[in-house]
């Protein structure tokens, strides 16, 4: 199983926080962002506070969160599957 540095920091993170099992509602959470105005506004803020991040918007950046989740929770389906069977790809 091939896990990018990027991947072990998140998985490594989230252990050490207690928060491995927020991660499987990743697609939720998302959504709940997706659909919050008070974040969005606050990303506009944030914008305006740091001009080198340019016209970058809040739903691209989210899109990013996604593929990430996306990749990181495969990673966590798989290592759950080798702890249950003992069987790992």
């Amino acid at each position: 199983m091939i896990v990018t540095v990027l991947e072990k920091a998140i998985l490594s993170t989230a252990e050490n926080r207690g928060s491995i099992s927020l991660m499987q509602e990743a697609d939720e959470i998302i959504k709940d962002i997706v659909e919050d105005s008070y974040l969005e506004e606050l990303w506009k803020v944030y914008l305006k506070d740091n001009p080198y991040i340019m016209e970058l918007k809040f739903k691209d950046t989210l899109e990013v969160v996604k593929i990430i989740a996306e990749m990181v929770g495969k990673k966590l389906k798989i290592s759950f599957f080798c702890v249950v069977w003992e069987v790992c790809f």
